[in-house]
């Protein structure tokens, strides 16, 4: 990403989560066509399984932990980016990951 491009984005929450849900989506065409070209279909049963799983938890989590969350673990930025993106500091940017790490947990324990 270019420096200074989230400065443009009007709603860099917004943007986030869509990017976000868009990797997913791509991933999983992907692995789709490798299926339709041949690929060994078995390697890719749980990975699908395993995206729908994590798309329910996050939605569990509250707007700002989730486009937090997803900005450190589906965008790969540091909490140094995720803080200059948000407008908050870097000891809130991983705090917000934590808590929203740890509700996620909680959430996937009471479901077993």
């Amino acid at each position: 990403m270019k420096p200074g491009v989230i400065e443009t984005i009007e709603r860099p929450d917004a943007w986030l989560y869509a990017v976000g849900v868009r990797k997913l989506r791509r991933a999983a065409w992907r692995r789709r066509l490798d299926v339709l070209l041949g690929a060994n279909a078995g390697s890719y049963a749980e990975p699908d399984l395993a995206a729908i799983e994590a798309s329910e938890l996050l939605s569990k989590l509250t707007p700002r932990q989730r486009e937090i969350v997803v900005a450190r673990y589906y965008l790969d930025l540091t909490f140094k980016q995720i803080a200059e993106s948000f407008g908050i500091t870097v000891s809130s940017a991983t705090s917000t990951v934590s808590q929203g790490l740890e509700r996620i947990r909680r959430i996937a324990r009471d479901s077993e």
